[in-house]
């Protein structure tokens, strides 16, 4: 129970400090002090001062010590106005306990500050201490107090159902007031004088009511209240107040209300607890929990939803039958929360008498009110974590703490894009908390990791509240970057800058480049871009004459460089080749866009002609000539210009080819060999070469040794070792690979199939084996050679000493490039080295292209060999296949051309661009040229042996496997 309360300063045994609230409410059953006059911190204290001291219960008298001379400090009250150090005389006087007064030996020093020590080990009669110590400070004036204070007032008897008489008066506000004396005699007439020994003091203190007790039932009693100030001055007269005893009660007390009162709802959270009893109580029976937590105090409000724990509170009183309870560390109840007040049998009237009942709880309670603003919790997205572009929709989920309703209008958020800021708009409320917002990605965002700005919520006119009607605190936003924010819960980037085009190249060098032949067109874009064909193939127009090239694309390299392979077509022509205009890359229903979905911009951003070297268009970083009007094969010609009729079974040469006679199909004079079709001739032209002459083929660009090559017959190693020391003109010789070998061989002759006219290869043997530089791929320890007879191409093994070398020295005759393309279902292999287009699978002898579908050449070969020379010829010249129709048998030098001399079994082959293509020993192929020495045979090769012996298995006869080629790209 709260029954007053004084500033006082608060210390441990004394120090001298000053520190502060000397006194706070305690629960009723703890010895306290409840003041002291002087009291802390008064001034002007006149010198003849007492020093009191109220307790709230009797104090044990024996715990008092103190200084009864004025000398060094001791005991548990100390008067001292040097710190402690030395303290003032006092004398005791405890007839008015709890009230303990004592009287200064002497009078205090004028306008000296004085220090009141009151130790811990000061105890009531119960045994309980104050458990902690306490200093008054104060300080004097000049003047010996002479003058009382004010009367008291309202002085108010009344009799109680115990027979108990209840005091109540109003003490005066003067400041060095101390204590009121209430004096009682029986009968009407009260007594005027304070010190009347004939009367009996019924309270001695600093409080403004009193329980009188001690009465007899009947008597009439007066009672005269003095108040007096710290020198003891009495007021000058007495207020009375008179009462007759009662009888003693044993009714127990009721509550007769409770307000707010049960299933009160909205209860303000600071709303205080009035509870009124049928008659008055004893104050001192109250006790309270004044900290939220357990439950141990005489009168409880205890917290729903259990009832088990208790929020604090204080007490007040004004007439002992309404109290007011006041919630109190901290001072507000929770939102939303039932309470409930218990009244527990502890609590008595003036009578002794238990609550009726006990406990009383109040059931249903009361409940709080919301009236807490919902806060935001975190923001996040539904939009998986990525890169999201132009025209893409992101949504952002902002969560509160509790289940809010947009009204009035459409709020947006701010999120931060770089230049240009986006709104996001409310679309709906889920799962009662969570407001969605949503945006399209739009030309010029940007972010890296999306964020919101500071304060991002616009209500536009909106209201965002919770049931309770509380406006949502939007300021409650995590910071951008913060724990709880969008950036920190999802990782989105906004990429709304679509991709440009920077320039446009070519990775083939500046050359001149004719029919057949590949350019790899370049365009780089300002970023990482991604080629979609699903929908159609992207092309780019090129300015080639009277027929524009139309290019598809083929890949994209380097992450942002779209490339087109271009080939040149006959007629194309270009000096300086560039693209047709602005427009000239076309999509197609295909697409083009970077690593966001953005579609790349495709109007190409520099006229033809325009830019400057790095960023400028084809011309101005290339200079890449196209003469398309001659179509022909990169291979020199075999030279072979004789062909030959079947006169009854015996070839017979034909040097005329008799034009007009033959025919494809024609079984007397077939078309369709090597000397039908002729490629740009062998060029060789001699040099002298240290005292030594070369033989330079200019076709191929190669260089040979005009003579036999090594003195005599040595083994490979020997040959190599041979050829890197030959030093001719300070040119860097080599051993020859089998296709820069057989270049220099003139099949229109034999025995040696050389040119020796002109002194070219003059000289050489006909049987003589020639070294190459590849070693078997299907025998280990083998490596191939060719004889000048046929050429007859065999393996040996390296050790092997019959063999001679003819070095060879110029630029690398370059591997095949080939690239497969298809017309349909029509599958071809184009090698840009040799500008030859090849089927890509074999063919029979019915004419089918052995090919299920897809280029993948599934169609079972033939078992064995399925046919002869006329008819190889035939089928290739009546093939139409990937919209052409100029196929024909390969010649000896071109079938040739693409084998894979180190490859290893089954074939001697790219087995990827030409799969199925027949092994083994029996993987013999026609060409079209005929052996010239023996005309019942022709020229072939077996892909499953590495060997081509014209003269053993080149019969025009035997059963042999095919496939075609044509001049050009497809």
């Amino acid at each position: 129970m709260l029954i007053a309360f004084a500033p006082a300063c608060v210390d441990s045994y004394p120090n001298g400090g000053y520190d502060g609230l000397f006194i706070l409410l305690l629960t009723s059953n703890s010895f306290r002090i409840e003041s002291t006059s002087p009291a802390n911190n008064a001034t002007d204290v006149a010198v003849n001062s007492k020093i009191r001291i109220s307790f709230n219960d009797t104090v044990n008298t024996a715990s008092l010590s103190y200084n009864s001379l004025a000398g060094t400090c001791g005991g548990s009250i100390q008067l001292s106005n040097d710190n402690f150090a030395n303290c003032h005389g006092l004398s005791l006087n405890t007839s008015n306990n709890p009230l303990i007064e004592f009287t200064p030996n002497g009078l205090l020093a004028a306008n000296t500050g004085y220090k009141l020590y009151i130790d811990s080990s000061v105890s009531g009669t119960d045994g309980s201490v104050l458990g902690s110590a306490t200093t008054v400070s104060f300080v004097t004036g000049n003047a010996i107090d002479t003058t009382p204070p004010a009367d008291v007032t309202g002085m108010a008897a009344t009799p109680q159902a115990s027979g108990a008489i209840q005091l109540n008066w109003t003490n005066p506000v003067d400041v060095d007031f101390s204590a009121t004396k209430v004096l009682r005699v029986n009968g009407a007439t009260c007594t005027t004088n304070p010190n009347d020994g004939t009367a009996t003091v019924v309270y001695n203190g600093p409080v403004n009511s009193a329980l009188d007790s001690a009465t007899t039932h009947g008597q009439q009693y007066c009672y005269t209240a003095f108040a007096y100030d710290t020198s003891t001055n009495y007021a000058p007269g007495g207020v009375t107040g008179q009462a007759t005893a009662t009888a003693n009660d044993s009714t127990a007390p009721g509550v007769s209300s409770v307000s707010p009162s049960g299933g009160t709802a909205n209860v303000a959270t600071n709303q205080t607890v009035q509870v009124q009893f049928s008659e008055a109580m004893n104050n001192g029976t109250f006790s309270l929990d004044t900290s939220d937590g357990a439950c141990t105090g005489s009168v409880q409000l205890r917290e729903g939803p259990a009832f088990t724990m208790c929020k604090g509170i204080t007490i007040s009183t004004g007439d002992n039958i309404t109290y007011t309870f006041t919630p109190a560390s901290p001072a507000n109840m929770k939102d939303s929360t039932e309470y409930r007040l218990y009244v527990q049998a502890g609590v008595q009237d003036a009578a002794g008498n238990g609550i009726a009942g006990a406990p009383v709880i109040q059931s249903p309670g009361f409940t709080t009110g919301d009236f807490t603003a919902p806060t935001i919790s975190s923001v996040t997205s539904t939009t998986a974590n990525g890169t999201y572009g132009i025209g893409s929709v992101v949504n952002v989920q902002v969560t509160f703490n509790e289940n809010i309703a947009v009204a009035g209008g459409t709020p947006y958020i701010t999120l931060e894009t770089g230049a240009s800021d986006v709104s996001a708009s409310f679309t709906s409320v889920t799962g009662g908390n969570t407001m969605n917002f949503s945006f399209t990605v739009a030309a010029g965002h940007v972010s890296s990791d999306l964020d919101y700005v500071t304060n991002p919520i616009n209500l536009n006119g909106a209201t965002i509240q919770d049931g309770a009607g509380n406006n949502a605190d939007l300021l409650s936003i995590p910071a951008p970057g913060a724990a709880g924010s969008l950036s920190q819960n999802k990782n989105l980037v906004i990429d709304g800058i679509a991709p440009t085009i920077q320039n446009i190249t070519s990775s083939s060098a500046n050359n001149t480049y004719t029919v057949g032949q590949v350019i790899t067109i370049q365009i780089v874009y300002s970023e990482p871009i991604t080629v979609n064909t699903v929908g159609g193939t992207p092309t780019l127009t090129l300015e080639t004459g009277a027929t524009d090239a139309v290019v598809n694309y083929t890949t994209v390299s380097g992450g942002n460089t779209v490339e087109f392979n271009y080939t040149v077509g006959a007629g194309h022509s270009s000096a300086d080749l560039d693209y047709k205009d602005t427009s000239s890359l076309q999509l197609n229903s295909g697409t083009i866009s970077d690593g966001a979905n953005n579609a790349a911009v495709i109007t190409l951003p520099y006229a033809p002609g325009a830019g400057v070297v790095g960023n400028g268009s084809l011309s101005v970083n290339k200079n890449i000539v196209v003469d398309g009007t001659t179509v022909t094969s990169k291979l020199p010609d075999t030279g072979q210009t004789v062909c030959y009729w079947d006169n009854v079974g015996t070839w017979t040469p034909d040097p005329t080819c008799s034009a007009g006679t033959y025919l494809p199909g024609n079984a007397t004079y077939p078309y369709g060999q090597d000397a039908h079709y002729s490629d740009t001739p062998a060029a060789f032209s001699l040099a002298p070469s240290n005292g030594n002459t070369t033989v330079t083929e200019a076709t191929s660009g190669l260089t040979y040794e005009n003579g036999a090559g090594t003195s005599g017959v040595v083994d490979a190693p020997t040959a190599a070792t041979y050829c890197s020391g030959l030093g001719t003109a300070a040119l860097t010789w080599r051993l020859p690979t089998t296709r820069e070998l057989i270049m220099h061989y003139d099949l229109n002759a034999s025995n040696p199939a050389l040119n020796t006219s002109v002194n070219f290869f003059n000289g050489a043997g006909a049987s003589t084996f020639i070294w190459t530089a590849d070693a078997s791929g299907l025998v280990g320890g083998e490596q191939f050679n060719i004889a000048n007879n046929y050429p007859r191409i065999q393996d040996d093994p390296i050790a092997s000493a019959g063999r001679q070398a003819r070095c060879v020295t110029g630029p690398a005759y370059p591997a095949p490039s080939y690239t497969t393309q298809n017309s349909g279902a029509d599958y071809m292999v184009f090698d840009a080295t040799s500008n030859l287009t090849w089927t890509k699978c074999s063919i029979n002898a019915g004419g089918t292209v052995l090919d299920a579908g897809g280029g993948t050449c599934t169609l079972p070969m033939p078992a064995t060999h399925d046919m002869n020379w006329k008819t190889a010829l035939q089928v290739c010249e009546n093939l139409s296949y990937g919209t052409h129709g100029d196929w024909r048998l390969p010649n000896f030098r071109e079938l040739l051309s693409i084998v894979e001399w180190t490859n290893g079994p089954p074939a001697l082959i790219n087995t990827t661009e030409f799969p199925a293509t027949a092994g083994g020993p029996a993987g013999i192929y026609w060409t079209s040229t005929t052996y010239a020495a023996s005309p019942n045979n022709a020229q072939i090769f077996n892909f499953g042996t590495g060997r081509a012996y014209a003269i053993i298995d080149g019969s025009k006869n035997n059963l042999r496997f095919t496939r075609c080629v044509r001049t050009g790209a497809p």
